[in-house]
Formats: C-alpha cells, sequence, structure tokens
C-alpha cells in the first residue's frame, strides 16, 4: 500500500491501532467493457450472467468479464456512487466501477466501507452526474486493522440480518392486523359488531325522516345470505342520504395566487391520509364557478375516481388540515360524498363501497 498517517485535519480523532489512507491506496478500481444494448436481456432465462451498469443490474448477457466477489461503484447517472455487491461471474459494463481490495483488506468490510462514504457527493454536478475514478481515488477514509475489519463487518451482517427479520416480522403483523380490521369492519356493517337494541328507531324511520322520497326496505333480492338485514336496519340507495354527492370539477390553475387550494387525488388524497402540502391553487377569477356546495366539508369523504392502482381510495376530510386556507375545492379526479346530518359519515368508510381503503 502507499504511505498513510494517522495525523489529519480532517478527523478529530483516529482509533487506536487504524490509520488514515485513501481509497486508491487500498482498493483497485477499474471500469468495466462497454456491451451493446441489444445484448442485454431482461429475462435471466438463457442469459446465465448479470450485467451491472451505472445503476445497479441493467439485465443479463451470454458472456461474462468478472468472477469473484467484487464491491462495485456506479460512475454515471442520477444514482452514480451507489454500491452493489457481485458474486460469481458477471459482465461489468464501463459505467460499472469494479473495485478489488489489495492484500491486508476484508472484502465484506470493504462493500460497506464504500456504501458508507456516501461516493454521491463527490459526483459532477451536471445534467448527466458522473463520478471520477481518479477523485474516488483520493478520497480518504480510516482504515481498521485486518482482524477488526473481520469483525466489523461480521457485527454489520449480524445487524442487518435482525433488522430484515424485524421487518419481515412487522410486514406479518401488518397483514395481520389489515385482517382484523377487515373482519371489524365486516362485522360493523352486518350489524354484529355490538348489541341491538330494541328501542332504537328504526333505520326506515330515520331515512322517512332524512328523505321523505326515499324507498326503504328491509329485504333486497340483489343480496342473498349473509347479507340479510339486522333487526331494524333497511337498505338504501346511496344518493337519499346524501345532500352532496358528485364528482369536482376541472380546475384553472393560478401560476402566482396561493390563495384557494384544489384538493387532487394525485396530490393530495395519500396513502394513510390526506395533505395539502402539495397543493396547486384556484386562480381566482374562475371563483364563480365554485359555489359553496363545491367547498369541501368536515365529515365529507373522498374518492379517487380515476387513476391505476389508486380508483377507489377513501379519505374523510376535516376541516382541520385548511390552515389559513379559506376553503379547498375537489378537482375532477375526487368524488365528494356528503352525508345528510343524522347520517354518521364515517360509516361509508367502512361499508366497502369502494375497491380500495
Amino acid at each position: 500500500m502507499g504511505s498513510s498517517s494517522s495525523d489529519t485535519p480532517h478527523y478529530e480523532k483516529v482509533p487506536e491501532g487504524w490509520c488514515i489512507s485513501t481509497i486508491g491506496e487500498v482498493f483497485n478500481l477499474q471500469a468495466g467493457k462497454n456491451i451493446s444494448a441489444n445484448d442485454i436481456h431482461e429475462c435471466s432465462q438463457n442469459f446465465p450472467y448479470a450485467c451491472y451498469g451505472g445503476n445497479g443490474i441493467r439485465g443479463y448477457v451470454n458472456d461474462y468479464n468478472r468472477d469473484g466477489k467484487f464491491p462495485i461503484i456506479g460512475r454515471q447517472g442520477a444514482l452514480c456512487g451507489n454500491v452493489n455487491f457481485a458474486e460469481g461471474k458477471f459482465y461489468a459494463t464501463e459505467h460499472a466501477v469494479v473495485v478489488t481490495c489489495f492484500a491486508g483488506v476484508n472484502i465484506e468490510w470493504a462493500r460497506y466501507i464504500l456504501e458508507a462514504m456516501n461516493l454521491n457527493q463527490y459526483a459532477t454536478a451536471t445534467a448527466q452526474p458522473g463520478l471520477s475514478v481518479a477523485t474516488v481515488n483520493e478520497v480518504e477514509f480510516m482504515l481498521p486493522p485486518l482482524n477488526e475489519q473481520c469483525r466489523i463487518a461480521d457485527f454489520i451482517a449480524n445487524c442487518f440480518e435482525a433488522i430484515e427479520s424485524l421487518t419481515t416480522q412487522a410486514n406479518d403483523l401488518r397483514l395481520t392486523l389489515d385482517k382484523a380490521k377487515s373482519k371489524i369492519l365486516d362485522l360493523a356493517i352486518h350489524g354484529k359488531l355490538v348489541p341491538q337494541d330494541p328501542n332504537d328507531e328504526p333505520a326506515s324511520e330515520l331515512l322517512k325522516r332524512i328523505n321523505p322520497k326515499a324507498v326503504a326496505s328491509c329485504d333486497n333480492p340483489h343480496y342473498a345470505e349473509p347479507y340479510d338485514l339486522p333487526d331494524g336496519w333497511t337498505w338504501c340507495k346511496l344518493i337519499d342520504i346524501c345532500t352532496f354527492l358528485s364528482r369536482g370539477k376541472s380546475p384553472k390553475y393560478s401560476e402566482t395566487d396561493t390563495t384557494y387550494p384544489v384538493f387532487a387525488q394525485k396530490c393530495n388524497l395519500k396513502e394513510g391520509g390526506i395533505s395539502l402540502e402539495k397543493a396547486q391553487f384556484l386562480e381566482p377569477t374562475t371563483l364563480n364557478r365554485w359555489p359553496d356546495i363545491y367547498h369541501l366539508q368536515t365529515g365529507d369523504v373522498l374518492v379517487n375516481s380515476t387513476g391505476t392502482g389508486t380508483v377507489g381510495r377513501t379519505r374523510l376530510f376535516n376541516e382541520s388540515c385548511l390552515g389559513n386556507y379559506p376553503f379547498v375545492v375537489p378537482d375532477s379526479h375526487v368524488s365528494v360524498i356528503r352525508t345528510h346530518g343524522e347520517i354518521v359519515s364515517e360509516l361509508l368508510l367502512s361499508a366497502k363501497l369502494f375497491k380500495r381503503q
């Protein structure tokens, strides 16, 4: 290895037995070779070797130019400086820098230390970021003794394994909780969650008071067992219990005014909640197109009307998210369900009327 020193202004304290070195003194960095895009395939069937580019595996090829265990640094693209780890036979392109360790360096430790260096910070600030091998070779770091490298690598591997196990357990728990939530909601909408009180006013009377024109029924031929209604319940149409049921409108957005936010399914109806953080705003001259009925209110059920994978997602609006805004209106991709005051709007969220929750 080249010369090294434990005396440097870049580090306040170097652990005993460690020294300061550079990447170029400890590792040999060499970019791979160019390969035609036509020779890279998405599927590994009939093409057994992974092909590494600047951002990791690009695809699979029928030839290889490296065999062994190597950290790989991406040197081209937005993710340049990222570190992957290849083992066995693989092909490295000109955008993948293969790292070979000199004697006295543990390969497993090397992969972790290179990743921890955040090499992307040394990339050129251009439209197509790039990482110079010459620049990387000059990056300093603290080098521990070989035996300590091995202990560090083993400890990190054990920690990551434990984290992976906890992540798997957390995912399993999340699935269990989702199933429990679904079961509770299913019981609720079928009248099996809480005891019935014969003294309660029948739902048919409630429906008459809300909407005298609504037709109440205790029997719906479209639903068979196990959807028989509990005593006192009634079938009705959604529109029978709503004071407002409509999709929003296509707004004209302002480029300068930030007074009147628009609730859009892409920006605001998020996984797990709602937010106006990334809202766009109405052009003030178009306010006459938005009567008060379109101003969202606490208790409004908002439904994604479009969007692959998100259509049917529902959220409950609360005016507390308005902050200092006077009101917010929905765009044409959001449907608004505003129930009559005697109807608990949260019930619609549990009724599984829509595709996604």
